[in-house]
């Protein structure tokens, strides 16, 4: 039988009595550190940490992870965390808090929010690099839809100056059908980039 001292002194170098549990908990944390890596390159393209749920990244489903790891750290803060989930530690809530993750979406607004001011930051980035803020319709920039994005700012804007768009209507309309014919959207195109207030310098 090995004795308690035998068994303290092991424990206080960090004897590892069960290697296939370590093996385990060692694969889990690798996967958790490259998950977060994606998660970083996801940030530096989109500018923000909120995929939806069900979006994936470079094949991997960063939504969900990202999902969870909200869920696991509120249960957790609760109390409520189940005993057979693992725990988020101190070392992964910093990492992300580092990168501005959101750990509480109170609201729909609050994601659409984030995505308008993402988009706006996006167009600031488009401007210093191309000396207007006039993308094509169908023009991408780092991914994004940013053409799409400009003309759904000024077609709302003059809706808004023509008393037609209802208090409701969120300011960011991303992802949404977009009209590209007719009157408004030919008053629309007189709507330039410095409504946004963008100084290019």
């Amino acid at each position: 039988r090995m004795s308690d001292k035998r068994i303290n002194l092991l424990n206080s170098i960090g004897f590892v009595w069960d290697r296939a549990l370590q093996r385990k908990a060692e694969t889990i944390e690798s996967k958790w550190d490259s998950t977060y890596q994606l998660l970083t390159q996801y940030v530096t393209e989109h500018n923000h940490t909120c995929p939806a749920y069900r979006e994936k990244y470079k094949g991997e489903s960063l939504g969900h992870w990202v999902n969870t790891q909200r869920v696991t750290y509120n249960l957790q803060q609760q109390g409520r965390l189940d005993a057979s989930t693992p725990s988020m530690s101190d070392a992964h809530k910093a990492l992300l808090d580092s990168i501005g993750f959101v750990w509480v979406l109170h609201r729909k607004a609050e994601i659409s929010e984030s995505k308008w001011d993402s988009m706006y930051q996006l167009l600031k980035d488009y401007a210093t690099e191309h000396n207007h803020t006039c993308p094509a319709y169908q023009e991408k920039c780092k991914g994004e839809n940013l053409g799409h994005w400009v003309n759904t700012q000024r077609i709302n804007y003059s809706s808004q100056q023509q008393g037609g768009l209802e208090a409701s209507t969120p300011r960011v309309g991303v992802g949404e059908p977009v009209g590209t014919a007719g009157g408004a959207f030919r008053l629309a195109r007189s709507w330039h980039g410095a409504v946004l207030g963008l100084q290019i310098s």
